[in-house]
């Protein structure tokens, strides 16, 4: 048997191969036939590429350690790959066999001539007998599918995706029905493919309908599409209480990788970010010159700016000298203007004490009128808390009285379940007794049949001798032998008529005598 490939690994060597150089790739071409390469036979495609990377080369081949990094990481669906079959034990000889099934196992296990299954369930063991019994054991841990679907996108361009499904089985009862699961080493292998097939369908039709940076972008689209389409197809629907899916359910789709597979495209996909890079630390670095350079003429300037203050210096020191000899000259010109002075600085003094004042009486209203504003509103939070209070309390009443009511209904709905079933139990009750009335009266009439002896066989006798003599045949020659005592006879007579009477009455034949029936005999005799 021929081991699955892992869909990581598949993915992995494809992208390997969409990074050999040109000359191989065409060489690669010409040996396959440009033919579509699937996941599963993705390992011969590396094989040639492996041969063909032998060969003499120019440049040397960078090593991408992400690329490294991914591949020392194992996937659960390579784990499940690796992961042995269920082990299901058969004890016991010849008819007398047990199967032992593991607890996370599930298990049909059917009989011949029989149309139900003898055992049906979720770690099942049971007797089993070779020549008559036939069993079907399925893990029923959750399944991982590796999907590595080629597509084509809106623009006609390929693109890559890897992509996993995880399921399980939902209902057994209906699973084991609709699904092949005969493979004793890998029962869900043919599971896993077909719904595998779907998922990859799906995607690439999903793609099919999307741009290449819409499909490397936005994959929440391409898993909902997918998860629905699956659902649809596992689940079903209930249609005449008989369920349409498979007995498996959908338990998360996810898309872990997009590839393009055009190295071309996927460099000028990558080109204007570069370059908005490229952009960015180009302008960083002309900033940071443009600073150094500001910098430097800031320094300049002010070297030069000191040695400009240093000559003031020594000038303002010759010109303080001159303006001494001027100062005494003025000193009397400036007690006469300080006089004058300070009769005009009375004045201003008057006039900014009144502009003081006003101020201050204006700052007093703006403060009143803060005062104010902030107990209005003081007040309205306030009143709002006491809205927010009554709110709830109204809440609080509305919630109770919902809750009597529900009360008040649960009782009613109870008072009439018990009464239901008061009435239901005193109609059983009455029928109980109909029942042992009717076992009574035919107790009773048994006993009347078990006490019947001769003499009431010969009482019938004589009642119903006149029906018995107008229903004999016409007598028209009689002849009379008696031998023996009379008495005798008649004795064994009667014996016989109540022998025949109890077989009469044992084979069903009704000797009573209505009475319209018997006034003609009665009058007969009479005449």
């Amino acid at each position: 048997m021929k081991k699955r490939i892992s869909a990581a690994k598949a993915f992995r060597q494809n992208a390997q191969n969409s990074s050999i150089q040109p000359e191989i790739r065409s060489e690669m071409d010409e040996q396959l036939g440009n033919a579509f390469i699937p996941a599963t036979a993705v390992a011969g495609v590396a094989g040639v590429a492996a041969a063909a990377a032998r060969k003499p080369k120019s440049k040397s081949k960078t090593v991408n350690h992400n690329d490294a990094h991914q591949n020392m990481m194992v996937s659960s669906e390579e784990l499940q790959l690796e992961k042995e079959p269920v082990q299901v034990r058969e004890i016991g000889f010849w008819p007398f066999k047990r199967v032992i099934v593991p607890p996370n196992a599930y298990v049909v296990h059917t009989r011949l001539g029989r149309d139900e299954p003898v055992t049906l369930g979720l770690g099942k063991s049971f007797r089993y007998n070779p020549y008559r019994d036939a069993y079907l054991v399925v893990p029923a841990a959750m399944q991982t599918i590796g999907i590595v679907a080629k597509c084509v996108t809106k623009e006609k361009q390929g693109i890559n995706i890897l992509a996993y499904l995880q399921w399980k089985i939902d209902d057994f009862s209906i699973a084991y029905k609709k699904l092949d699961l005969s493979d004793q080493g890998d029962p869900l292998g043919i599971v896993n493919a077909q719904l595998g097939e779907q998922a990859d369908a799906a995607i690439k039709d999903k793609i099919a309908t999307m741009t290449v940076e819409e499909a490397l972008t936005d994959k929440a689209v391409i898993i909902d599409e997918l998860t629905k389409r699956l659902e649809s197809v596992t689940e079903g629907h209930h249609q005449d209480d008989k369920a349409t899916g498979l007995g498996i359910q959908i338990v998360t789709v996810q898309i872990r990788e997009a590839v393009v597979s055009s190295q071309k495209l996927w460099q000028d996909l990558q080109a204007p970010f570069r370059h908005q890079q490229e952009k960015l630390a180009r302008i960083s670095q002309l900033t940071v010159q443009n600073e150094v350079h500001q910098k430097e003429l800031e320094s300049r300037e002010l070297k030069e700016t000191r040695e400009a203050e240093t000559l003031a210096a020594i000038e303002q020191v010759k010109q303080t000298k001159r303006t001494e000899a001027l100062t005494f000259k003025l000193t009397e010109e400036s007690i006469r203007l300080s006089k004058e002075k300070e009769a005009k600085n009375q004045q201003k003094t008057l006039e900014t004490e009144q502009a003081l004042h006003a101020a201050l009486e204006e700052t007093r209203l703006n403060d009143a009128k803060i005062e104010a504003e902030l107990r209005r509103l003081e007040q309205e939070s306030l009143l709002k808390k006491q809205i927010a209070a009554l709110n709830l309390q109204i809440q609080e009443q509305e919630d109770l009285l919902k809750a009597k009511a529900l009360e008040a209904r649960l009782t009613r709905w109870q008072e009439k379940h018990q009464a239901k079933l008061a009435f239901k139990e005193a109609e059983n009750e009455l029928k109980m007794r109909r029942r042992e009335q009717e076992v009574e009266i035919a107790r009773t009439e048994q006993a009347i049949r078990n006490q019947t002896n001769e003499f009431d066989l010969l009482r019938r006798l004589i009642d119903n001798s006149a029906d018995i003599a107008a229903q004999m045949p016409e007598i028209k020659e009689l002849k009379i032998l008696q031998t023996g005592d009379s008495k005798m006879n008649f004795d064994a007579f009667s014996a016989f008529v109540a022998k025949m009477l109890a077989v009469a009455e044992h084979l069903g034949v009704s000797l009573k005598l209505n009475k319209e029936s018997r006034k003609p005999a009665m009058k007969k005799k009479d005449k």
